[in-house]
C-alpha cells in the first residue's frame, strides 16, 4: 500500500515500536531481526492501512436515517431534530461513530493532508493498520494471478465486519472482531436511551416543517 498501484506485497510482516512502524519486509527477515512482545497471526488476512474518513459529523449520529432520501434535506430532515440535540446527546453521537468507525477499519476521522504520516504502511510511518480477513464469504475467493482480486472484493464486496483487527498508533483496539479500549454495550445502550428522547422532542418541529418524510409519515408510507 505504498508507491504505484495498490502496492500489493507478498509474504511480508510489520515491526511497530512505540506506534511507528521501524520495518516492513520479507516475514522471515523482519522476524529475524526484532524479539517481539507480541506477535499477531495474519495468515488468510490482507494488511491495509487503516482507513480515512475525511468528513464525518459524529456529533449527529443520532440522528442517523432521520434525513435521508428527501429533497432539502438539512431543512426538512434534519433542522427539526438538531436544534434538539443537547451536549450530551451529541457527546453519545460521537462515541457511537467512533465504536462504528474502530470495528469496521477506520482509524482517522475528519482530518486529511496528512499523508507523510499515514495511509500507507511504510517505516517511518504511524502504526494505523488493519487486518481483514480473507476467510470471510464477501472476499472469497482470492484470486493472485493473473489479476488480484483483493482491491475490487473490498471495494465492492466488502461489508466492514471483514476487519477483524485494528491497530492504532501502535495500539490494538480490535482483535478477532472484539474491542478492546470501548465499551460497547454501554456506548449503544446510552445512545440509544439518549436517542429515545430526541423524537418526542423534535415532532412539533417536524410536523411544522412539513417535509416529504412528515408527508409520508401522515400517510403511513414510511
Amino acid at each position: 500500500m505504498a508507491g504505484d498501484g495498490v502496492g500489493y506485497r507478498a509474504n511480508v510482516a510489520v515491526a511497530i515500536d512505540r506506534g511507528r512502524i521501524v520495518a516492513l519486509g520479507p516475514a522471515a527477515d523482519v522476524c529475524a531481526e526484532f524479539n517481539a512482545e507480541r506477535t499477531i497471526n495474519a495468515d488468510h488476512h490482507v494488511a491495509l492501512p487503516g482507513f480515512v474518513d475525511a468528513h464525518m459529523h459524529t456529533a449527529w449520529c443520532l440522528l442517523r436515517g432521520l434525513a435521508q432520501d428527501t429533497r432539502h434535506w438539512m431543512m426538512y430532515g434534519l433542522s427539526p431534530f438538531s436544534a434538539h440535540l443537547a451536549p450530551e446527546a451529541m457527546e453519545a453521537g460521537s462515541q457511537l461513530a467512533i465504536l462504528e468507525g474502530h470495528k469496521s477499519g477506520t482509524t482517522t476521522f475528519a482530518d486529511f493532508g496528512w499523508s507523510d504520516e499515514i495511509g500507507s504502511l511504510e517505516v517511518g510511518k504511524r502504526a494505523d493498520l488493519i487486518l481483514v480477513d480473507c476467510d470471510r464469504v464477501t472476499l472469497t475467493l482470492v484470486h493472485a494471478s493473473p489479476m488480484r482480486n483483493l482491491v475490487p472484493n473490498l471495494v465492492y464486496a466488502a461489508r466492514g465486519d471483514e476487519v477483524d483487527t485494528v491497530i492504532i498508533d501502535g495500539q490494538v483496539v480490535l482483535e478477532n472482531g472484539r474491542l478492546l479500549t470501548l465499551d460497547e454495550p454501554a456506548i449503544i445502550s446510552t445512545a440509544q436511551r439518549l436517542a429515545a428522547a430526541i423524537g418526542p422532542a423534535a415532532e412539533s418541529d417536524f410536523l411544522r416543517v412539513n417535509g416529504p418524510n412528515a408527508q409520508f409519515m401522515r400517510d403511513g408510507r414510511l
